[in-house]
C-alpha cells in the first residue's frame, strides 16, 4: 500500500504556493496553509507540499513548474495586485504559454470602485488575465483571481490578503473544485 494516503493515490494532491517577500522575510504571518489546507481536505484533496516564495520570478516560475507537474491542484496566493514586485499574473503566464490578454470590464469595474477619486494608472496591471483562464472576481478588494487548466492540473491565483482570498475560495473557486467520489 502506498504512503501518501488514499487522497493521493487517487490523484487528488494539492500544491500550495505562497507568493511575497513580506512572507519569506516573516513581515507578515502566513494564515492560507492552514485555512486552505482544511478545505481541500474536506474536498478531498491533499496537501503534499506548501512553500512560501519570495518576489523572485525566476524561482517562482521554476517552483511553479514543479507544482504543476505534481499536483492536481496547484492553488497560488498573493502577487496579484499593482506594484512591480506582484509577479504572479506574468509568471503563470509565461510557465502556462499563455499571453496576458486586458479585460476591460475588471478594469471599468475598478474605476467604479475608485468612483470620483483618481487611479494610479498602475492598477490597470490587474485587469490583465492569462488568455483562457476564468476569471475570479474579488468583491472585497481590487485584484481578481483567476483560474484554468493547464495539462493535468487545475492552476488558480488568489488575492493575498485573508480578507480576500478566504471568500474568494469559498464564494467563487470552491464551488468548481470537483468533489470526491460519494460526496456529491
Amino acid at each position: 500500500m502506498s504512503d501518501q494516503g488514499p487522497a493521493a493515490a487517487a490523484g487528488r494532491a494539492a500544491v500550495l504556493l505562497a507568493v511575497g517577500t513580506e512572507l519569506t522575510e516573516g513581515v507578515i504571518l502566513n494564515t492560507h496553509f492552514r485555512f486552505l489546507g482544511a478545505h481541500l481536505k474536506s474536498r478531498g484533496f491533499v496537501v503534499r507540499w506548501a512553500v512560501q516564495i519570495p518576489d523572485e520570478a525566476d524561482l517562482f516560475a521554476r517552483t511553479l513548474r514543479q507544482a504543476l507537474a505534481e499536483g492536481e491542484l496547484v492553488l497560488i496566493s498573493g502577487g496579484l495586485g499593482p506594484t512591480s514586485d506582484d509577479l504572479t499574473r506574468e509568471v503563470a503566464a509565461e510557465v502556462c504559454g499563455a499571453p496576458l490578454e486586458f479585460h476591460a470590464d475588471i478594469w471599468e469595474a475598478l474605476r467604479a470602485r475608485w468612483a470620483g477619486q483618481p487611479i494610479a494608472e498602475t492598477n490597470r496591471k490587474q485587469a490583465f488575465i492569462p488568455r483562457g483562464f476564468t476569471v475570479l472576481p474579488n468583491p472585497h478588494g481590487t485584484a481578481p483571481g483567476f483560474c484554468g487548466q493547464v495539462g493535468r492540473a487545475l492552476l488558480a491565483a488568489l488575492p493575498g490578503p485573508p480578507r480576500e482570498l478566504e471568500p474568494m475560495f469559498l464564494e467563487r473557486l470552491g464551488p468548481l473544485l470537483p468533489l470526491p467520489a460519494g460526496q456529491d
